[in-house]
């Protein structure tokens, strides 16, 4: 017996297709299953999408939307009166406009695609353009969640250029306690966590760590691996959303010609002229001229350099203020941690403290252009979303900042339970005259004390010993 006109069969549902509505008519592929590949392919690993509050705006809705957050009403330690009625309180809302923010990508296939029916070129791409809005969406959602002014530095660190410490498990205990502090909502008794891999590794060899990974169970975002430790429930990432990389001093597209940092072999102060270890071109040393920089946290202006071979090659700091380095100080760009080192971005944060415009609900969508050009040469497929993310409620939201042994820029490890960085080995004993300059700054930082002023090894020594 046929089917009715108006029914579909089991066979074109599962093809994905429309009927006409008149049996005997060619059947019409549903594009919208591009769109359904797509997100398959970009939802699993979108932790700073998924663990926000999502909020809807329709495709064809208003571009902004009011993100409305209540203030707790004060505690109530007066009893009753008999007959009295007390005076009650308002609710009060602080209101946050949010505008949604368009973002999209497109690629151009060479051939026709099919109009009426799946074209495996399309299915190809849309499951490529889907990663990528996928990685390009957690981007921005991360990298918009850093502005955040609730920050805490590791080892108790002034600001990011001062940051010398990696992760401990006593600074997460910190961070779990100004949370509940402020009230924070928890997630099933556990605070979210987002946390680096390298940052991860780093906590999870503290000794005070007994990490227990479990497999989160959820129909969309499968196979994330999370570790509850300390009341926080840490969502592991490898977002470089989360990295903070020093730039070159000297950019070049050859890696090899690219000058990241300069290392100082000898400094005079009365000219304000350092040597560096590294060999400098004509045009590197041009280039280097006007640029802002760091040397031990602080900042300075290079006026000037010289080309030369290691060790002769020469900086000549502007301005005139002191001169805070010495022998194998590094000089680096103004982004990034001590000596060029990558800050690590871990976020720990209570439910619902921070939103994102659910950009699913707001009209994701694979678009596909049969043709583009005159002569119906050329194809393309394209995703386009709408989006936003923004922090609903700083004093629930922090970001916290660390350097980590596993950063694969520069090489070094974490020494001890205090988490200090550094790739280099302490000898047996006292410090002395005979220890290097590295082993006395390396000394110095371990135990906390200042070297500041001491230019050469024997003023280092005097001021390890008198403290």
């Amino acid at each position: 017996m046929a089917a009715p006109n108006n029914v579909v069969t089991p066979m074109e549902a599962k093809m994905n297709i429309q009927t006409s509505g008149k049996r005997g008519m060619r059947p019409q592929f549903d594009k919208r299953a591009y769109t359904h590949i797509a997100i398959k392919n970009a939802v699993p690993e979108m932790l700073f999408t998924r663990l926000g509050k999502q909020v809807t705006i329709g495709k064809n809705n208003a571009k902004s939307v009011e993100i409305r957050r209540t203030a707790p009403l004060p505690l109530i330690v007066v009893p009753l009166v008999e007959g009295i009625t007390p005076t009650g309180d308002s609710i009060i809302h602080t209101v946050k406009t949010v505008e949604v923010e368009q973002y999209g990508n497109y690629v151009t296939l060479s051939d026709i695609v099919a109009d009426g029916a799946p074209d495996p070129q399309v299915k190809e791409a849309s499951e490529l353009l889907g990663a990528n809005a996928g990685d390009s969406l957690e981007h921005i959602a991360g990298t918009s969640l850093a502005v955040g002014t609730n920050v805490k530095f590791a080892g108790g660190a002034v600001s990011r250029s001062t940051v010398v410490n990696g992760i401990t498990f006593n600074e997460v205990k910190k961070l779990r306690s100004q949370l509940k502090k402020a009230k924070a909502k928890t997630d099933g008794g556990f605070y979210p966590m987002i946390m680096h891999t390298d940052v991860l590794l780093d906590l999870s060899n503290d000794p005070k760590v007994e990490a227990i990974m479990v497999q989160e169970n959820d129909t969309i975002f499968k196979d994330i691996m999370v570790t509850k430790i300390g009341k926080f429930k840490i969502y592991e990432s490898s977002s470089e959303a989360l990295v903070v990389r020093a730039g070159d001093l000297v950019p070049n597209a050859d890696p090899n010609l690219a000058i990241k940092t300069l290392q100082i072999t000898e400094i005079n102060t009365q000219t304000r002229t350092v040597n560096v270890f590294q060999t400098l071109s004509a045009a590197q040393a041009t280039a280097l001229a006007g640029l802002s920089v760091r040397v031990n946290g602080i900042a300075y202006t290079i006026a000037s350099a010289v080309a030369g071979a290691n060790g002769e090659a020469t900086v000549i700091f502007g301005g005139t203020n002191d001169l805070v380095m010495w022998k194998d100080s590094v000089i680096t760009t103004p982004g990034g941690g001590v000596d060029g080192r990558n800050v690590y971005l871990t976020y720990a944060f209570g439910k619902d403290s921070y939103v994102n415009i659910d950009f699913i609900k707001r009209g994701f969508e694979i678009i596909v252009k049969p043709a583009t050009d005159p002569l119906n040469q050329r194809s393309t497929v394209g995703w386009k979303a709408g989006v936003k993310t923004v922090i609903a409620e700083e004093d629930k939201f922090i970001r916290y900042e660390s350097l980590s042994s596993d950063d694969g820029d520069i090489p070094h490890v974490i020494s001890g339970a205090s988490g200090v960085l550094t790739s280099v080995e302490l000898p047996d004993g006292e410090p002395n005259i005979n220890w290097t300059v590295e082993q006395l700054k390396t000394y110095a930082e371990l135990n906390g004390i200042d070297l500041i002023g001491a230019n050469v090894k024997a003023e280092m020594v005097e001021k390890i010993r008198c403290n």
